[in-house]
């Protein structure tokens, strides 16, 4: 059976089992029914087992017995489950869970946890705090948190992510939104976000999104308000675009701001890119407008290249595209580095122009020296960009003698790592975030 269809089979059976759980008169195929009465759930289960996974009579089975437990049998059938349990698929053992949870979500996390198996714990574990969330979130918290004090690696990371999104679906749209905002910055972080800032959405409306994320502190950790205006200016576009551009612009000289312009920015240009590049490069001379035509252009051109090329080489010099310049050239260096080079030098900024020019002929000379050479002899800054080129490759050479020459004393030495601290690492960093950070959920 196709794996996408077991969950829709799943289910059927469930519910196909509750009917026969109580209509049921006769026993299945192939089990016999003593005189006392219908079939224990710990015999559906043992014969269920029997049968191969993804088997409709396997989830039938299964799913009537689970239908029964309660707290007079499930200590028995959990022990009887988790001698089988690497038999079990993950949506089999989410079922046993889901039944456990509907009485004691608490001990099917405690059961869960207690299996040998990483896939079978982790199934369990993550249903069970899942459910836990739903129903209380401030106690699953407790427990999670007593219990990450003993749990390192992915499954930590999996129980934290299944708690908030759990705590979304409670309703406590507040609670969740500081749980997510204390949350180590990665990627969990990031898509839990966007999934409070649909939920919000839904529930309270645009306007609520925007005064959420308005009043995350700036201050928060990690830049958290950056994020909340990135994924506020996502679920917001095109939906409810004009009153969310003038929300940004409030902020325009902000960086949390500019953070929600260039992802608005980026999604309107798939659709409307003209008008994004319009309205990007007529903000304000800064940072915000830098990325925001950077973004949008990135948009238009991952969606249709040559469109977006050919617009971009119609547009008369000036320095508000002059990202998306940079942007094109950055796609065609590789391919095309005479063409490159032909954008990077129609950009209007003196130092921004000379920057690119540097590293595409850098990088052209790397593939073909003759034919970077033969265009540095047309171009009438050929002295000073050879020149730059040339300090720029000294430069490199230096820093990598001094990284090895680092890396070499470090190795040596007997303190090295054992408070935890490593070589090169940095603090703190720049809250714009580069563009290979900002990939959108």
């Amino acid at each position: 059976m196709p794996k996408a269809v077991q969950p829709f089979v799943v289910l059927f059976s469930i519910l196909l089992a509750f009917l026969i759980g109580r209509h049921f008169d006769g026993s299945p195929p192939g089990i016999r029914e003593d005189d006392a009465g219908p079939l224990r759930p710990a015999d559906l289960i043992g014969s269920a087992l029997k049968i191969e996974q993804g088997r409709a009579d396997r989830a039938r089975r299964l799913g009537q017995a689970f239908v029964e437990i309660d707290e007079s049998n499930v200590d028995a059938i959990a022990d009887l489950l988790g001698r089988s349990i690497d038999d079990l698929a993950p949506y089999e053992i989410r079922m046993f869970v889901d039944a456990w949870a509907r009485f004691d979500s608490r001990a099917a996390l405690e059961q869960a946890m207690s299996w040998p198996s990483g896939g079978a714990r982790t199934a369990g574990a993550s249903r069970a705090v899942s459910l836990m969330a739903r129903r209380n979130p401030v106690e699953a918290k407790h427990v999670v948190v007593d219990m990450l004090s003993d749990q390192e690696g992915s499954l930590g990371v999996i129980l934290v992510r299944e708690l908030a999104r759990g705590w979304i679906h409670n309703g406590d749209l507040e609670g969740a939104g500081q749980f997510i905002e204390e949350m180590p910055p990665n990627f969990d972080r990031e898509v839990l976000t966007y999934e409070l800032a649909e939920a919000i959405l839904s529930e309270e409306g645009p306007d609520a999104v925007r005064r959420w994320a308005s009043a995350v502190p700036e201050k928060a950790e990690a830049n958290y308000k950056g994020v909340a205006y990135r994924k506020a200016a996502l679920v917001l576009e095109p939906a409810d675009r004009e009153r969310t551009i003038a929300w940004l612009e409030e902020d325009v000289d902000r960086w949390f701001g500019g953070a929600g312009m260039r992802v608005l920015a980026r999604k309107w240009a798939t659709k409307e890119p003209e008008a994004a590049l319009v309205w990007a490069s007529r903000l304000p001379e800064g940072r915000s407008r830098h990325f925001a035509v950077s973004f949008a252009f990135q948009g238009w051109y991952e969606s249709d290249p040559e469109a977006a090329r050919e617009w971009l080489l119609n547009q008369t010099e000036g320095e508000p595209l002059d990202p998306a310049r940079a942007q094109l050239a950055n796609y065609l260096v590789d391919r095309e580095p005479e063409a490159a080079a032909v954008v990077a030098r129609g950009m209007a900024d003196p130092k921004q122009r000379r920057r690119e020019l540097v590293n595409i002929i850098g990088k052209w000379m790397k593939e073909d020296r003759a034919a970077a050479d033969a265009w540095l002899e047309r171009d009438a800054d050929s002295g000073a960009l050879r020149a730059e080129i040339e300090a720029r490759r000294l430069r490199r050479a230096g820093g990598r003698a001094v990284r090895r020459s680092s890396a070499e004393s470090t190795s040596r030495s007997p303190l090295s790592g054992r408070d935890g601290i490593q070589p090169n690492s940095a603090a703190g960093g720049d809250r714009s975030g580069s563009v290979a950070a900002e990939e959108e959920t």
